[in-house]
Formats: structure tokens, C-alpha cells, sequence
């Protein structure tokens, strides 16, 4: 996350001079609801939220959106550490009985790109699953 923070460092003033930016961070849904053990984790990716508005209301005049993804469950990343067993205990929780696909995850994104009107958000992608 700090990797994000520096790319957002060197992107912004160029994104500012052209008048046009899209910066969508990937968060968790940890952000707003951690579960134990997960502290470390779940502040980081709060603080990629506070970043994305903080930034968004920094330069929404400027032609620049910023916005955050809360991810659930998805089929990559962290959910291939989780061990089969547990990960169908978790699938069973999901109201859509499923983990989100890279697809999904990619048309949200780029429904982000397209809408100017929306800045400064966070959004939850999670299949309805609420801790």
C-alpha cells in the first residue's frame, strides 16, 4: 500500500497539468469491518480509503476522480492462502454463494474510469457478504 501511495505521488501532478486523471485503489472490505487477526491488514487498506477521498476532494475541480474498491472475496490474491475447508465455510456465508471473478472486479473498474461523477467513494464488491 505504501507502493500505491508513491505512484499516487508521482501520477497526481501530471494528472493535474492535463486536467484529467482516474485513480481507482483496491481496498477490503477488512477496511471497515476487521476481523481478528487481520489489524495490520485491515488499517492499511483503511487508510487507502481516508487517502482516496482526501485526494478526490483535493482535486475534483481538477478533472480528477479518485476511488476506492472494498473486495470480499475474490478468485485471486489472499484467497488462494486460505485453506479449502475453510474457504467453502466462507463461500457458504456469501449471499451470492460464491467468490467474485477478475472479470467483475475489471467492469467495475472501468465503470469508474467512465463516470466523472463519482469521486471520493469507497465500494463494496462482496457478493452482499456483511461481517
Amino acid at each position: 500500500d505504501v507502493y500505491k501511495i508513491h505512484i499516487l505521488s508521482c501520477c497526481l501532478p501530471q494528472m493535474r497539468e492535463r486536467g484529467y486523471g482516474r485513480i481507482v485503489l483496491i481496498s477490503s472490505i477488512l477496511a471497515e469491518s476487521p476481523v481478528v487477526s487481520t489489524g495490520i491488514y485491515a488499517g492499511c487498506k483503511g487508510f487507502l480509503d481516508s487517502i482516496a477521498k482526501t485526494v478526490a476532494l483535493e482535486n475534483a475541480g481538477k478533472g480528477v476522480t479518485c476511488n476506492t474498491i472494498q473486495l470480499g472475496y475474490f478468485d485471486g490474491g489472499l484467497t488462494y492462502r486460505i485453506p479449502e475447508k475453510i474457504l467453502d465455510h466462507i463461500v457458504g456465508s456469501i449471499p451470492m454463494k460464491r467468490i467474485g471473478t477478475i472479470d467483475e472486479l475489471n467492469d467495475l473498474i472501468q465503470t469508474l474510469i467512465s463516470v466523472e461523477y463519482i469521486t471520493g467513494t469507497s465500494i463494496k464488491m462482496n457478493g452482499g457478504l456483511d461481517f
